[in-house]
Parts: structure tokens; sequence; C-alpha cells
């Protein structure tokens, strides 16, 4: 009796959605891997949060390596009002990342971990590699990450943000995570801080902005975080690291998530897009780690044969959700002006806790819905809708780019930002 040849998947793209779809398949001995990061690491030098409501039990069962931290809850501050949310919070690193996704290649001799290869060119079976050779599959994975332009992205915000993480002299005293400070002098459109406590002297605080334009001064903001830091009176006693990003947050989907040519009859010589870059991400917070979650649990069941009627399925329900987020976006960035933003996010957590908890996992019914728009107009809604100054939305340069210090790259902290 002949042996079956096992079926060949390509990743490509050495980030979150990668590495689930590999921590999924490792049970499968009728699957190799194959996967390229263009990075000489895995993970890079990031951060990733979810809440516990955002997966199911297979969800929590696959993640579960991954978790270094938990907390029983989270907090949020707005002007005369605040709130402690007790939904449970989990936060993945890059390093844990990293040694997981080695661990799994380690005890897998047939798949291949390639560092340091840039794919130049994808389908749905093979992917060109910058060394000129040819890679065959039986399914491709394009989790690259965002490749959006600004000339696709003309309906839409954006979520701008520099983090720095810090060790401090003295305990800072937290006891959970601060997923919202809004708190603070509102500038550049809606603006709060995020603080992410990693053990007792070492927290992560981010300035977040949701604004008109894509333009990040990451220098105006890292001292705009010094200042933050210093005024809760705590001392820095070493800068560990930075990062820093840019999320187009649309009120539209771009032509370039879903392209003709990725319907239909034609789908399948397309590879499978995954992440943003796939339309698999929350359009109001950017975080895309549930749907990445779930996709990989997807392709764990019908690989190499995923590209299918429940994939579709999957997406339809993705974008209904997607059809109730933009609304929401389109109030939060065309009937509010930018320093009135805040508003709207204080009265969304005001809401009862189920609505919440389905407004980040992307499972709200239509009656949660409700609840988020029932009830008088917020305060400083307009009517009419306004539009930022055309110097805000130049639409010739490219908005997500390749990560480099001073280029914006996809967002990584807190849930999302999976690609």
């Amino acid at each position: 009796m002949t042996e079956t040849a096992p079926q060949h998947l390509v990743l490509v793209g050495g980030g979150l959605q990668s590495a689930l779809i590999a921590m999924a398949m490792a049970d499968r001995d009728d699957v190799r891997i194959t996967l390229l990061e263009q990075e000489r690491t895995l993970g890079g030098d990031h951060t990733w949060c979810f809440f516990d409501s955002d997966l199911n039990d297979d969800g929590h069962a696959l993640v579960a390596p991954l978790v270094g931290r938990r907390w029983a809850g989270y907090d949020v501050a707005f002007p005369g009002f605040q709130r402690t949310v007790p939904t449970t919070y989990n936060h993945v690193s890059g390093a844990r990342l990293a040694q997981v996704v080695r661990a799994v290649f380690a005890r897998r001799p047939t798949w291949r971990l390639r560092l340091g290869v840039a794919a130049t060119r994808l389908s749905a079976r093979h992917v060109v590699i910058d060394t000129g050779d040819v890679i065959a599959a039986d399914l491709v994975v394009d989790a690259t990450g965002p490749q959006l332009e600004r000339r696709s992205m003309r309906q839409c915000g954006y979520q701008k943000f520099v983090g720095l993480e810090v060790r401090l002299t003295a305990p800072h005293g937290l006891q959970r995570p601060v997923v919202m400070d809004a708190a603070v002098a509102q500038e550049d459109g809606l603006r709060f801080f995020y603080l992410l406590p990693l053990d007792a002297h070492r927290v992560l605080v981010e300035d977040t902005r949701f604004s008109d334009g894509a333009t990040l001064n990451a220098a105006r903001l890292t001292l705009e975080v010094r200042s933050y830091i210093e005024a809760r009176g705590w001392k820095v006693d070493e800068v560990i690291r930075q990062e820093q990003g840019v999320l187009p947050l649309p009120w539209v989907l771009p032509a370039t998530v879903e392209p003709k040519e990725n319907r239909g009859a034609r789908c399948a010589a397309m590879p499978l897009r995954a992440g943003y870059r796939g339309g698999w991400f929350h359009p109001i917070t950017g975080y895309s780690f549930g749907s990445a979650v779930r996709l990989a649990l997807h392709i764990r069941r019908t690989a190499p044969h995923s590209q299918g009627p429940a994939l579709a399925l999957m997406r339809r329900r993705v974008r209904r959700q997607q059809w109730w987020l933009m609304l929401l976006n389109r109030a939060l960035f065309r009937h509010y002006l930018p320093a009135d933003r805040w508003i709207l996010m204080a009265r969304f957590y005001r809401r009862p806790l189920p609505v919440i908890e389905r407004f980040y996992a992307m499972t709200m019914k239509p009656w949660h819905f409700a609840r988020l728009v029932s009830g008088r107009p917020p305060a400083k809604m307009r009517l009419r809708p306004w539009s930022p100054p055309a110097g805000l939305l130049p639409i010739s340069t490219p908005v997500l780019t390749a990560p480099s210090p001073t280029a914006s790259v996809y967002r990584t902290t807190r849930q999302e930002a999976s690609s």
C-alpha cells in the first residue's frame, strides 16, 4: 500500500497568524509546513493582548502556550467617568511566541523555518522567493501583514501610537491594565494612554490617537509618553524598547482587501489572505487576534482545501460584523470633531458587559448593536458630517510599509494587530 505524501503548506510572514497556524497544525502528520519570514527573528519585538471573551474553548486551548500574563479585568478612564471591566485580559510577548513556534518546528523534522527569506510573488500553489527559487505548495497563506496604500483607503481614519516599555525605579502600583485613559488633553483626534503592567517595576506606556491623518510624529509622542510617566510620579530606570505604528480604520472596506480577482471561480488562483491584508480585523480597534485564531482553527480542520464554502461562510460573518462596526467608525470620524471623539467611547463603556465583550469579539447580534446606539444622541454629535482639511489626506504615498524606525507599521500591541 502506497503511503500518501504529506500536503505542503507555505506560510508567508512570521507574525502572529503564521505562528497560530503552525501551532494548530502541529498534531497533523499528513501536513508539512514551510514558514518564510523576511526578518531574522520571529514575532519581532512586539506585544499582543486579547480578552478571554474573544475566543471559544478551542481558541483558548490553542493559544494557552503563548500566554505569559493574565489579569482578572482592566480599567478605563474618561473625564468624569471611570470603570473596571471584569473581563480577563491576556498578554503574549514576541519572545514567547518565537520560543513556542521554534519548539513546534523542532518536533517536526520535515517542517522548514526559513528566516531572512522574502517572498516576491505569491499564488495559490507557488511562492517565488528573493533568490528566484520557486516553492510549490498545496496551500499558500499570505500573512505578510497590511500592504495598503492611502489611495485605496480614502474613507478611513487612522490609529497611531508610540509606546515605551520601561523599568521603573519603584513599583508602579497598577493592579491591572489600563486599556484606555482618555482623561488627558485631547489632541490630534481621540487621544488616550494605554498601560500594561508586565511586572511590579516594568510597564508598557502608549500614547494612542484616533486621527484623521496618517502622519506620525514619533519623536513628539515619545516626549508625551515620558511626560505622562512623570505626571504619574514614576521615575524611569531603563527604557527597554519602543514600538510605534499606524493603522487605517475604515468605514468602507477598500478594494485591496477583497479584489475582484479574489472572488468567484478565480479565487482558486489566489493565496489565502490572512490577517489585516485579508480583511480579518476589527474596523474600530484594528484588533485581529480573535480572527487570527479562528482562521488558524479553520485551516487546521480543512487544510489544504481551506478556500472553500466554510471559509466563504466565515468571511461573510466577519463582513456582516464589520458592516455594523464601520457605521460606528463613520460616526466617530465624521460626526464628531476630533476633540469630542472621547464622548462616544465614554458612552460605549457605560454599556452592559455582554455588549462590550461582543463588540471586541465581533460577535454582536442585532440587539447588541441596538444597545450601542439606543437612547438620546451623545453630546457634541453633529448631524451633518464634517471633513478634515484636504492636506491631512494625501493619496500618493504608502500608509503601511515594511517596519522600520520611521515607517508606519502594523499594530501589534493589545489584541491585534495580528498579521
